[in-house]
Formats: structure tokens, C-alpha cells, sequence
């Protein structure tokens, strides 16, 4: 029995998680695989133990728990936040994920369950760890006892790579950052050049100043402008008038790198990470325009970003954040001065895209103390939650009140400008920020609910824009059920830019439109999706 501890030891965070992971890992088949999986990966660790030198057998038993510990944590604490296990989108983000970044994701996420969590798992190490050391591991187990322990790790390896693959995190992050790897690979191959070999565009002669901006993070569930009992546009209400508020846009996905894959790009549901891909700045480039990138986001994670990557295609690329002191907030006013400069010069095509920080967790950190309006101590919210809930909704809302102002000031800039003019805004997805689930903020792919999906469309033109004579057709178009995943196509309608890839029937301006199935997760619709959420 003696020599059995040791190897029993290594079973000990297959106990923790067996007894939390019972009240935080649903439904119970979930669990059950959960427990499977990670049995598994514990045989494999006390089989390698047995089969090591007797000199390495300790500083293994210590390294094992290390991870098997730390592994559990970290599955616990997804399920805590988010009820979903962490999947390969999750890791994309992850890879693209910087210092800044890390540290207001964990900021966010720890919280007194998550605290708890952690206190709990390494006062079980501690304890585990403390009694480790006082057991006498340098000793060989017989041939045979080794030969049977490589066979069982050969078997316990068969069924994790064949069935539970899914839910052993060593196996997904390997998995994951292989694909992203090949992913990056090809977009730096093919979509970070100016033009692309792959589309056939003709030359626009039409002078005029578009502007794209990209949101982060903002559903259109906490904009004044789509419902919201709150105030959050005060300013974009007040342009209402003259904007074409679209009520049934989603994003493809609700990460992210994943998401901007398919709107930045020709991607889409059916072919992902297609090969023999073009960005909109190469089709713009294409059809002669002067294109720009203004960004308050990092450029770096561990790897550049997808955005960076499509970016460097612009004849001229800004990141704003980059000019701040790594660890400091930037807020997305920095672009607005950017902006000014660029609508003064003298070129008469230009394309503008003006990529934001948004609302972005960590939420408190988005907004200057000027916005600082929602306050649930002195106005109740409309839900039955905690405080700490409050407060997470009340930074949420001032992120969306100061985006607000953002937006509206870019669209009050360019109205000066003696020129045809348009303006998109859209959100690359959105957050739940307890209002489906009353459990979880954030956003996740497996967990997703409807507040992450549904995002902000909004047009505006310029009254030298001849759309604006079509402004009641324009209006009829605005329920349109629409997933951004075409945008591609919206984006070639209103920029007046003909290719040999444009299909009409999946631009939301266009007389041709046709509504199709959103195809999101594993191949379900979105409107069924969101039927049984």
C-alpha cells in the first residue's frame, strides 16, 4: 500500500473535480465525459510515474499534480463563469490575446466564486503536497507491473484521442494553436498584401469617403437606440432620423477571430478559412481607393492579430494603442483626432475603417469618468441581481453610453465634409451581461445566447449620397434577417464596387435580397437557436 501512494496521489485532482465538478459542470453527461476524460489523463500520469528512474520519480509526482491541479482550475473555473467547457475558439482568442488584455480578462473573472474555486484547489494541492513529501518514492515497481503500465497508457491515450479528445485541455490547446498556426499561415500568405489574386474587381470612378467602424464586444441588448430601458444613445437618438437602424443583424460568431474571419473576408459558414481568400481593404485597393486602418487595439498577443494581418493590406495602418504605455487604458477617443486628419486630405477615394476597443472587458475600463452615468446605488435596475451583477451591468452600459458618443461624433465629423459620404457601424458580437443567462457576462461559443449574437447595423449618408433619395425602399429593408458573414457583399453594394464575386441576393441594401438560413455552432439555424434559448 505504501507503494500504491504515490500513484494514488495522483488521483487526488480527479477527486476535486468529481466533487465540484458536480454542481458546476451541466448536464450530467457532460460531467460524466468530463470525469472520463480527465481519469484518463490521471492513468496516464501515475503510469509514466511508475515507469520513470527512481531519480526523476518525485520531481514527476510534484510536476504531474502541478498540472493535473492547475487543469482542473481551469475547467472548474469556465464552467463557473460560463457554463461551457473551454473550447477552440475560446483558445483562438486566448492566442490572440495580449498582456493588457489577460489582465482585465482575469481582473473580470475573479470573482468571490472564482476566488473560492481557486482557494479551494490550491489548499488541496498544498495539503496533497505537504504529505508527498514525507513518502519515499525512489523505488522500482517489477517489469512487469511496467509493461502492464505502458500498455494502459497506450490504452488510456487510444480513448482520449478517440473519444474524449473534446474535453482534455492539454489535447484541445495542441489541437487549437496547430489550426490557428495554419490558419495565420495562410492569411498572412494571402490577405495581408494590398490586392489579391483572387478576385476580379473593376476600377470605381466615383469620389466619396466611407467609413467602416468596428465595434467590440456591444450588443445591440443594451442600446437605447434597439429598446434598452436605459439611456444609451443619447447622442445616435438624436440622429435617428437620418440613420438606418437594422433590427435583425448577427454576428457569424461570437469570438472575435473567428467572427471577423468570415465579415472581413469571403469566408463564411460553409467555407471557413477559405483558401484563395480576399479582405474588403484588397478590394478596396482594387477598385482604387486609399485605404486606412485606424485602430485602438494592440497589434500583438502571442502571435499578431487577424486584424493586424488584414490591416497591413490598408496603404496606410494606424494602432493607437500602441502609442499608450502597455498596461494603460486607451480610450477610443484617440481615434477621433486620427479620423480628422485623415477626412481633411486632399485624396477623394477613401476608405476608412476605424477598429475599437468598444466594450471590450474589462467594461469599467472603457469609458472616462465623465461617463460614469449609470448607477444602480441611486437608479434600481431593471433585474433581480446581486450587487456585484450591478455593478458588472452599470460599467457595461457606461462602456455603451461612451461608445455612443464615439460613433455619433465620427458620423457629426464627416457631415462637415462637402463630400458623398457613408458610414457603418456594426459590432463584431455581442455579450451576455446577465440577460438570458443570470449566471455569466462575457460571451462564449459553446454557451452562447442571443445577446451575443445580435449586434448594431447602422448606416448613414451624407446628403450628397444619392441613397438618401431612396430613403423610404432603404427603411423597408431594415427587418431584414441578416448574418453578417455576407457583409462582403453589403459592403460591395454600398461602396459601388463590382467584382466577380458579388452576389446581390446576399447584400441587406440590395432589391434582389434573399433571406437564408443563419447558420451558426454546428450547422443550426439562428432563429431556432434562439427559439430554445
Amino acid at each position: 500500500m505504501i507503494k500504491k501512494a504515490p500513484l494514488l496521489l495522483i488521483f487526488t485532482p480527479l477527486i476535486v473535480l468529481a466533487l465540484i465538478g458536480i454542481f458546476v459542470i451541466l448536464p450530467f453527461w457532460v460531467y460524466v465525459k468530463e470525469l472520463i476524460a480527465f481519469t484518463c489523463t490521471s492513468i496516464i500520469c501515475a503510469s509514466t510515474l511508475v515507469i520513470l528512474p527512481k531519480i526523476l520519480k518525485k520531481s514527476m509526482l510534484f510536476f504531474f499534480m502541478f498540472i493535473l491541479y492547475t487543469l482542473i482550475f481551469i475547467k472548474l473555473s469556465f464552467y463557473l463563469n460560463y457554463g461551457a467547457r473551454l473550447n477552440a475558439s475560446t483558445l483562438y482568442a486566448v492566442f490572440e490575446t495580449n498582456e493588457r488584455e489577460s489582465l482585465e480578462y482575469l481582473s473580470s473573472y475573479f470573482n468571490n466564486q472564482t476566488n473560492l474555486l481557486l482557494a479551494t484547489v490550491l489548499g488541496c494541492f498544498c495539503v496533497v503536497v505537504f504529505f508527498a513529501r514525507s513518502l519515499n518514492v525512489h523505488y522500482n515497481y517489477n517489469k512487469y507491473f511496467k509493461w502492464m503500465s505502458i500498455g494502459v497508457i497506450v490504452l488510456s491515450g487510444i480513448l482520449l484521442l478517440n473519444k474524449f479528445h473534446y474535453y482534455n485541455l492539454i489535447i484541445t490547446g495542441a489541437n487549437s494553436y496547430q489550426e490557428y498556426s495554419e490558419v495565420k499561415k495562410l492569411i498572412n500568405s494571402e490577405l495581408s498584401t494590398p490586392k489579391s489574386k483572387n478576385l476580379v474587381v473593376d476600377i470605381n470612378r466615383d469620389e466619396q469617403t466611407f467609413v467602416v467602424i468596428i465595434g467590440e464586444s456591444t450588443t445591440k441588448w443594451h442600446m437605447g437606440l434597439y429598446g434598452y430601458y436605459r439611456n444609451t444613445n443619447p447622442e445616435l437618438a438624436k440622429l435617428k432620423e437620418k440613420l438606418y437602424i437594422f433590427n435583425n443583424v448577427i454576428s457569424p460568431n461570437v469570438n472575435t477571430i473567428v467572427s471577423l474571419d468570415k465579415i472581413l473576408t469571403f469566408s463564411d459558414f460553409h467555407n471557413p478559412n477559405r483558401g484563395g481568400n480576399t479582405s474588403l481593404v484588397q478590394m478596396a485597393n482594387m477598385a482604387g481607393f486609399e485605404t486606412y486602418w485606424v485602430s485602438n487595439q494592440h497589434v500583438h498577443g502571442l502571435n499578431q492579430s487577424f486584424a493586424a494581418e488584414i490591416a497591413y493590406a490598408s496603404n496606410y495602418s494606424y494602432f493607437l494603442a500602441m502609442d499608450h504605455y502597455h498596461f494603460s487604458t486607451s480610450y477610443d477617443e484617440v481615434v477621433l483626432q486620427k479620423f480628422e486628419n485623415i477626412i481633411n486630405t486632399k485624396t477623394k477615394k477613401k476608405l476608412i475603417f476605424l477598429h475599437l476597443i468598444g466594450t471590450h472587458i474589462r467594461y469599467s475600463d472603457r469609458y472616462p469618468k465623465s461617463f460614469n452615468v449609470f448607477k444602480s446605488k441611486e437608479q434600481e435596475l431593471d433585474k433581480d441581481v446581486d450587487m456585484e451583477k450591478e455593478s458588472i451591468i452599470d460599467h457595461y452600459d457606461n462602456a455603451v453610453l461612451y461608445n455612443d458618443h464615439i460613433v455619433s461624433e465620427v458620423i457629426k465629423k464627416i457631415s462637415k465634409q462637402p463630400t458623398k459620404s457613408t458610414v457603418v457601424y456594426f459590432s463584431d458580437h455581442g455579450d451576455d451581461v446577465y440577460d438570458v443567462n443570470q449566471n455569466i457576462f462575457g460571451h462564449s461559443e459553446d454557451n452562447a445566447t442571443p445577446p451575443m449574437y445580435e449586434v448594431p447595423f447602422l448606416l448613414w449618408f451624407s446628403k450628397q449620397n444619392p441613397k438618401r433619395t431612396k430613403d423610404s425602399i432603404l427603411r423597408s429593408y431594415t427587418n431584414r434577417k441578416y448574418n453578417l458573414e455576407d457583409f462582403e457583399h453589403t459592403f460591395s453594394d454600398l461602396l459601388g464596387v463590382s467584382h466577380n464575386l458579388f452576389e446581390p441576393s446576399k447584400s441587406i441594401v440590395n432589391d434582389k435580397f434573399k433571406e437564408k438560413n443563419r447558420l451558426i455552432k454546428d450547422g443550426v439555424d439562428y432563429d431556432v437557436y434562439k427559439a430554445k434559448k
